[in-house]
């Protein structure tokens, strides 16, 4: 986090709701929340025309949450579980691969990208 820190502006804005994310940053970023340009939960918004894909990674375990992103705009890290003695996540950083005519529910999700891309590509 201190490599990033000091080489980007960096904002967290994640689906949790507030408290649980206050919690979770007030644990794994002590002495470091200050340093973040932005810190939101689910129920805000993004100033429009601030961030974009040039200039904003989606991190998350879900690769269906970037599945209406531009493509190579997310990463998506496995799941971090304390009791995984032999987690090595920090050793591979990019996770799982992005949704892709490859995954095994391709059908499905494509479905999804044709019915939104006439919402948000107009």
């Amino acid at each position: 986090m201190d490599f990033c820190l000091e080489r980007f502006e960096v904002g967290i804005w994640s689906s949790a709701r507030e408290w649980y994310m206050n919690n979770a940053l007030n644990c794994i970023m002590v002495g470091l929340r200050g340093k973040l340009l932005f810190a939101w939960h689910s129920i805000l918004s993004v100033p429009v025309g601030q961030y974009s894909s040039s200039n904003t990674l989606l991190i998350d375990t879900d690769p269906y949450k970037a599945l209406l992103n531009p493509p190579k705009t997310a990463i998506f890290p496995t799941e971090y579980k304390p009791s995984d003695v032999n987690d090595n996540a920090l050793e591979h950083p990019f996770g799982q691969p992005a949704i892709s005519p490859l995954h095994p529910d391709w059908n499905y999700y494509s479905k999804i990208i044709r019915r939104n891309s006439k919402t948000y590509y107009k």
